[in-house]
């Protein structure tokens, strides 16, 4: 029974550290995707001529999206940012791709990138480290 309080005493003060893994896994999953997408170009044109906005996204724009938004959200650099350019993607996927299969894992990405857009990077992030390193120029 010790053991099971320490592990809850544990996690109870480590909160952050354990939504800072779902970022960087998160990131690292995008980033991943993002290299998918560049290795099987022809069926990511394919998924993206399945879209009406097929003339105005492009191949390479929905993989550099995935591949430098997921680095970015991996590091906890401009986290917000990273997340939220990746949103409408999602929504897309979700709507004309994957309505019919796998959408529960596609509504999860898009839920955990909801959720970064408004908690940020976190104490493990470049971005917590840009903020304090300018606090304390200001002191």
């Amino acid at each position: 029974m010790t053991k099971e309080n320490d592990i809850k005493k544990w996690t109870l003060q480590n909160r952050s550290i354990c939504i800072e893994v779902l970022r960087i896994y998160l990131g690292i999953s995008l980033l991943l995707k993002g290299i998918n997408f560049l290795i099987n170009q022809d069926q990511t044109i394919e998924y993206l001529s399945l879209t009406p906005f097929s003339d105005f996204i492009s191949y390479h724009l929905v993989v550099f999206i995935h591949i430098v938004g997921g680095l970015m959200l991996a590091l906890g650099l401009l986290t917000r940012l990273a997340a939220l350019v990746q949103i409408p993607l999602l929504i897309g996927a979700i709507v004309f791709v994957h309505w019919s299969q796998n959408v529960e894992l596609v509504m999860l990405v898009l839920f955990l990138l909801c959720i970064f857009v408004i908690y940020g990077g976190g104490n493990f992030s470049i971005d917590y480290l840009i903020a304090n390193k300018s606090n304390n120029k200001d002191s």
